[in-house]
């Protein structure tokens, strides 16, 4: 328990460290969105379990991306711009791998514990970070990709001793 404790302590430690919440790199909104978006995760991974044995993965998917759109259209009357052919076809792309990628992770947090797959989950970050530098030219400075290595580390720390404490599978 104070293992887990301390490694969610360096995750949320890692976090500011890739915020940095004070003020001269960027609003508070963005720090506040992401977290409201880490609750509403988790919430979706609870609801992912519970009906498990009543849905298949792509009625889920299916919901979520319904409501994704219903709640992300609500936006559009503040911040409409008409999208060029070639921003339409990226679009399309992303929603395709967007889509591909939801409906396996519904699959795989249907099949196995949420603590298992958080690490797996948070290498989400990495590809962000390498995704954003291939095709953006993106850099993270280094105190950021200390923070990133602090968060997927803590998680692996928690990942590691939740496999301890079920202890060896037969």
């Amino acid at each position: 328990m104070r293992r887990d404790a301390l490694a969610a302590l360096v995750g949320f430690v890692g976090v500011l460290f890739v915020v940095r919440p004070d003020g001269s790199h960027s609003s508070w909104l963005g720090p506040v969105l992401l977290i409201v978006s880490a609750i509403f995760g988790a919430l979706s991974i609870i609801q992912i379990k519970r009906i498990r044995p009543t849905d298949d993965s792509g009625t889920t998917v299916l919901f979520f991306t319904f409501v994704g759109t219903v709640v992300m259209g609500a936006s559009l009357p503040f911040a409409w711009r008409t999208p060029s052919i070639e921003a339409l076809g990226l679009m399309a792309w992303l929603g395709a791998f967007a889509t591909a990628g939801q409906l396996l992770m519904t699959m795989a947090f249907r099949q196995a514990d949420a603590a298992a797959l958080a690490p797996y989950n948070y290498t989400s970050i990495v590809w962000a970070v390498l995704f954003g530098y291939v095709f953006w030219g993106e850099t993270v400075s280094a105190v950021s990709l200390a923070g990133i290595a602090m968060i997927v580390g803590s998680s692996i720390a928690v990942a590691l001793r939740g496999r301890q404490a079920e202890g060896p599978s037969v």
